[in-house]
């Protein structure tokens, strides 16, 4: 998985150099535990869950840069508040595998700031 790296040296310069690894860390925690609260609502069949979920994960990864994330959250939230619950549920357990990369590709990214 790619890092939209404009998006992601915008934020950069848009927060400053100082709060960038703030806000990135506040993601990167966010990350995990919205695709723990993901997994519990697929295992559950809570389809507004997924939907609520995906929602928040589509807006914090576009703003970071992690594109896919944001458009398979949106694909996903689309489908749950539709009411398509098998569709709803295929893109989220789809939604929960990219959450998985993206949240190691933000750890190698966080713990190499030089390289970021």
């Amino acid at each position: 998985m790619e890092i939209n790296e404009s998006t992601w040296e915008q934020l950069r310069q848009d927060v400053g150099d100082e709060v960038f690894p703030m806000i990135i860390s506040s993601f990167y925690q966010e990350l995990i535990s919205r695709s723990e609260k993901l997994e519990i609502a697929i295992n559950s069949g809570l389809i507004a869950s997924i939907g609520e979920e995906s929602h928040s994960l589509k807006s914090t990864a576009r703003t970071v840069g992690l594109d896919l994330v944001a458009d398979c959250a949106c694909e996903t939230e689309t489908s749950a508040r539709a009411g398509e619950s098998e569709q709803a549920i295929k893109s989220a357990q789809e939604l929960r595998k990219h959450c998985g990369v993206a949240i190691t590709v933000l750890s190698e990214r966080i713990e190499q700031p030089a390289q970021a």
